[in-house]
């Protein structure tokens, strides 16, 4: 542990040293982990994420099959159908976009986002009001009640509360409707995320196919009843369509001769955005890559350009293993401190996209970063570090060896023997040599004077004497053409 505080510390040391190397490779990291982070975040939240149900795997989207296999909406007279002959649901239900303006007592007109639907809407989707009812069969025939229910949202907004507007009545498109129920606070409607009011659909499906029942313009929802699945419910609704029945008139555009696709709720409202995000998200991973081959490359440069100061620290008895840890440290604290950043980055990014995303993006309100988020984020700082730092060890030991052949200490070694032996040599030299000189003096005295090969003695300032201790005569120093620049006593270290 003291080993490891003592790395850090010196990491931290040296990042301090060099503040514009530090910023760029830790803004680097930051915005590429800022940017992956949050678009993954706002994918998980929209394609993967199950939708705010329960057992939402049961709620699915029904459509019609165009004739080049496209999805179209269906019919009121098809889902009249399906929902007496079918047993593969159970609970079907239409809804048809609505725009109703709102007129109220003491406040300004206001255009609302609405849907009139079928009686088991909401139970289809499994939601039950917090206050009041739900619509039942009496309030979607013809010529019923005129009931709304409203969202929690719009209650706050325009009516001070649910309990104040459960009961009273609310004017759309200038005809007053009786609020019999206010959904949930957390509801959220898949099929119009805008949606703010809901009144029974009241249709009734024409002979003569000309009433707007027979449009493609309805929505339609089922619950699937339990150990049914998609494909069980295609191929009940394919022999339903190969065997017509005479109470269930159809018109050419409604013949349901290829069927209907059927698919999970949350599939269906992805369709037309799951290109377009995953695009994004592999852009933004790119970018990820992109700036962790930038850090590498940065971390690499600073890695070879210190093989002097490596070569010393292996001089001076640094260990391998301790010289590969530091570096390491270096870059994974470049990286976890670009992951940190990078979390503020998500967290601003993340902020935008809820604040401009359009009203109609089904999931807006699962737009927000967890815990497991974050934990992804550091994670990937984390490996981007230890990739940077495996790839900035082997660049030194290919370039340095990590031992003392460094080329920072190159001309202070003996010219012969093997790298292990100049390692030895080398140790040796620091330990005995500077700190014995004494020793080696003495050992003069004997009249020692054999020379090394290839020795030189630009780092034995106190062993270069070879005269007696205490004798003051000064000798002429004798040379040759064969011999070495000075002499060398045998005490000194081999």
């Amino acid at each position: 542990m003291d080993s490891l505080r003592s790395d850090l510390r010196h990491a931290c040391r040296r990042l301090l040293a060099s503040p514009g190397f530090a910023a760029i490779a830790i803004l680097s990291i930051a915005l590429g982990v800022g940017a992956s982070t949050a678009v993954f975040g706002a994918v998980r939240a929209v394609l993967f994420a199950a939708l705010p149900y329960p057992e939402a795997h049961r709620v699915v989207a029904l459509s019609d099959r165009g004739p080049r296999g496209g999805r179209l909406p269906t019919t009121y007279g098809t889902y009249l159908e399906i929902s007496a002959r079918s047993h593969s649901f159970e609970r079907l239900a239409v809804a048809d976009r609505w725009q109703p303006a709102l007129v109220a007592t003491g406040g300004d007109p206001e255009q609302l986002t609405g849907d009139r639907v079928s009686a088991d809407y909401f139970r289809a989707l499994g939601v039950t009001p917090a206050l009041g009812r739900d619509f039942d069969a009496a309030d979607d025939l013809p010529g019923g009640p005129l009931v709304a229910v409203v969202s929690s949202g719009l209650a706050a907004r325009r009516f001070g509360g649910a309990a104040q507007i459960l009961g009273s009545s609310i004017v759309l498109d200038g005809v007053a409707y009786t609020v019999i129920g206010v959904l949930p606070a957390g509801f959220r409607n898949a099929l119009a995320p805008a949606a703010e009011v809901w009144t029974p659909l009241r249709f009734r499906a024409a002979p003569d196919f000309q009433g707007p029942e027979w449009g493609h313009h309805q929505r339609m929802v089922g619950r699937l009843v339990r150990g049914v699945s998609l494909a069980d419910a295609e191929r009940e609704i394919e022999s339903i369509g190969r065997a017509p029945a005479a109470e269930f008139p159809r018109p050419a555009w409604a013949a349901l001769e290829r069927g209907l696709i059927i698919e999970s709720l949350q599939d269906a409202m992805a369709v037309g955005i799951r290109p377009a995000l995953l695009a994004i998200l592999g852009a933004v991973f790119l970018l990820l890559v992109v700036a962790c081959v930038n850090v590498s490359n940065l971390l690499l440069t600073r890695a070879i350009s210190r093989r002097a100061e490596l070569a010393v620290r292996t001089a001076l008895g640094a260990g391998r293993a301790r010289l590969v840890w530091q570096l390491v440290a270096e870059s994974l604290l470049i990286a976890l401190l670009g992951g940190l950043a990078g979390v503020g980055i998500a967290v601003a990014i993340n902020r935008a996209l809820v604040s401009f995303a359009p009203a109609e993006l089904t999931r807006t309100g699962a737009l927000h970063l967890d815990a497991s988020v974050f934990v992804i984020a550091l994670a990937v700082s984390t490996v981007v570090g230890l990739v940077a730092g495996v790839l900035r060890v082997c660049a030194v030991s290919k370039r340095t060896r990590m031992s003392p052949c460094a080329p920072g200490l190159k001309e202070r070694m003996p010219a012969t023997g093997s790298c292990a032996a100049r390692s030895s040599w080398r140790r040796s030299r620091s330990r005995s040599c500077w700190l014995r000189a004494p020793r080696c003096c003495t050992a003069a005295s004997t009249g020692c004077s054999r020379r090394r090969p290839g020795s030189t003695t630009r780092a034995f300032s106190l062993c270069k004497s070879s005269q007696p201790v205490g004798d003051t005569t000064r000798r002429p120093r004798k040379r040759s053409s064969t011999s070495a620049p000075s002499t060398r006593c045998a005490g000194c270290p081999a």
